[in-house]
């Protein structure tokens, strides 16, 4: 989590993955790559830009961020020697002949009708300041069009966003894009993933975790054969 560029990070990360030998041939059909990335490095874009780059892991990647005892001070991972910091830990995972695998997707969220393009970001500190507000055809800072939207004071947004979580969309699928921290002073949104100029952001509604999880496995696992 240095303070570079957006290119220094993706070459810096090329690096280290251009230098792993990996001492067979993957096949995305059997092997897939189980990924966890220290969460509080906030580069785990910058890390899938680079690996696809590179070239080397050419099949699934799975995993997520790391995020410790959840006080945002540290993360570790152990790297099969010892807990490290900073790092992005890969395990290649081949599968044995015959056996196949699938992708279980599903996300405790449903679509509104609202959407928000982001006109300024900060990539590398993950914030959005403001939108274009649409109707206005004006650009107009996030808190306050959501408190208008939301119906609520700014001092209020943290509460009033309890039931909702932002997604960008990537052809008919959504993908979440939580809420990290509401800096009321600064009027600036912090997300967990890194969000862009230019990306459309979408107001979607939480559901029961359990009983959505439940109803996508169900339609996931009902064309499976055992």
């Amino acid at each position: 989590n240095q303070n570079i560029s957006h290119k220094e990070r993706i070459a810096k990360i090329s690096s280290e993955i251009n230098r792993v030998n990996i001492p067979f041939k993957i096949n995305h059909q059997d092997t897939f790559a189980l990924t966890f990335v220290d969460g509080l490095s906030n580069s785990e874009s910058f890390f899938t830009e680079a690996v696809y780059k590179s070239g080397k892991l050419p099949c699934l990647i799975i995993g997520g961020s790391a995020g410790g005892k959840l006080d945002f001070k540290e993360t570790y991972i152990f790297d099969d020697k010892s807990p490290v910091r900073h790092k992005a830990v890969v395990t290649l995972v081949k599968l044995r002949k015959n056996i196949k695998y699938g992708v279980f997707k599903s996300q405790s969220c449903e679509e509104t009708k609202i959407s928000y393009l982001v006109a300024q970001a900060n990539v590398l500190e993950r914030t959005v300041s403001s939108v274009l507000n649409e109707s206005t055809n004006q650009i107009a800072n996030f808190l306050d069009v959501l408190s208008l939207e939301l119906n609520c004071s700014i001092e209020e947004l943290p509460k009033a966003l309890e039931s909702y979580s932002f997604a960008i969309k990537l052809g008919n699928e959504i993908y979440i894009r939580s809420v990290s921290n509401i800096d009321i002073e600064n009027k600036h949104i912090s997300f967990f993933c890194d969000i862009s100029f230019g990306d459309v952001l979408y107001l979607v509604k939480r559901k029961d975790f359990i009983q959505q999880t439940e109803n996508d496995f169900r339609k996931f696992s009902s064309n499976k054969r055992v």
